[in-house]
């Protein structure tokens, strides 16, 4: 899968920040938790409605859904990291959460942790584009659609028993 190995070798590179853009917000946390678990680092996410939280966990770090002590909270959690913040970009108008990225980025950068910023649509402040990887997350291709459809067929088969046809291609050979 071509996202997984990309971002991989992104935060392998110690980009402080990775900008992605995508509108498939739950297909982009599902490849980052794939991403921190091959790489065996801590996974949080954070959106202003939940405020930060370990990948899974039901509760939210204490008063973290101000975007600042957000920010703040992930600065002092020691150890190797990967930090999804959803739509920071709205709050990219204040100066003290640019400002904040940038001063987390030296660290950062040394020790293995990313914050990644997603949003449908993200445009960068000038003092954060060159401390930060871009990367667009692109439809799924043919390979990524197939596991996700066997993905799918396993699933439903625990629950009853599913039977998979295939169609032949116009060449004659079949697909699957």
């Amino acid at each position: 899968m071509a996202p997984l190995r990309d971002l991989k070798l992104m935060m392998q590179s110690h980009y402080p920040l990775i900008a992605i853009e995508t509108s498939e917000e739950a297909r982009l946390e599902r490849i980052l938790v794939e991403v921190a678990t091959s790489l065996r680092v801590s996974f949080f996410v954070w959106s202003v409605t939940t405020g930060l939280k370990r990948h899974g966990s039901l509760n939210s770090v204490y008063d973290s859904r101000a975007p600042l002590k957000a920010l703040n909270n992930a600065a002092a959690m020691s150890g190797e990291g990967l930090f999804l913040f959803k739509d920071l970009h709205r709050y990219f108008d204040k100066p003290e959460i640019v400002r904040k990225l940038q001063d987390l980025a030296p660290s950062f950068k040394m020790d293995r942790r990313v914050i990644v910023l997603s949003a449908a649509e993200l445009t960068l402040p000038a003092e954060l584009r060159a401390l930060a990887g871009v990367f667009t997350l692109d439809l799924p291709g043919a390979d990524e659609l197939k596991a996700i459809a066997q993905r799918v067929v396993a699933d439903l088969s625990r629950q009853r028993p599913v039977r998979v046809w295939y169609r032949r291609t116009s060449t004659g050979s079949s697909n699957g």
